[in-house]
């Protein structure tokens, strides 16, 4: 069945991505990020309210690497 309400983002090339911050600022309709293991955040210095203000954010993958 297909979900005509479903957003899918797909981040690439994240690995010279210095600064995400405010990246999802208020995406109030985020229900969950997969794959965040897989993002190059090697480079990243700011990740200051990556997630603010995303309000329906239930389930996010592994950040611990």
């Amino acid at each position: 069945m297909l979900n005509n309400n479903l957003l899918v983002i797909q981040l690439r090339k994240t690995k010279n991505i210095i600064n995400m911050s405010h990246m999802f600022d208020n995406c109030k309709l985020l229900k969950s990020i997969s794959d965040f293991s897989e993002w190059g955040t090697k480079n990243v210095t700011n990740m200051s309210y990556l997630f603010y203000g995303c309000k329906n954010l239930e389930k996010l993958s592994d950040i611990s690497k």
